[in-house]
């Protein structure tokens, strides 16, 4: 499906997981290096503080370079850790059912 996608869309793997997950993730998912043109990981979130707690957001501004907001999708199971909230496509947690086809 990513092949697919790849030769109309650049595709982009923003996590909040650290670096090293990231790049276990991107092997898996493009093991070629043809698809996934770039990684984005927990060092490129927003941190804030609400009281005790401290969240990540992802904030897409930071892909922006020669890309616009216009032309951004983001694919995301957790949309309240999303800061541009009109690119988002939601989706559900993966939960490991090999018939789960969300993204198909």
């Amino acid at each position: 499906m990513l092949h697919y996608l790849a030769k109309d869309f650049e595709i982009i793997l923003y996590s909040a997981g650290v670096p090293k997950y990231v790049e276990a993730i991107k092997q898996i998912l493009d093991p070629t290096g043809s698809v996934i043109s770039y990684c984005l990981n927990r060092t490129h979130l927003n941190f804030y503080q609400h009281g005790e707690t401290r969240f990540g957001l992802k904030d897409l501004t930071k892909l922006l370079g020669n890309r616009t907001l216009l032309d951004t999708l983001i694919v995301d199971n957790l949309p309240e850790n999303i800061v541009q909230q009109l690119n988002l496509i939601p989706i559900h947690n993966f939960e490991g059912d090999l018939k789960d086809d969300t993204l198909i």
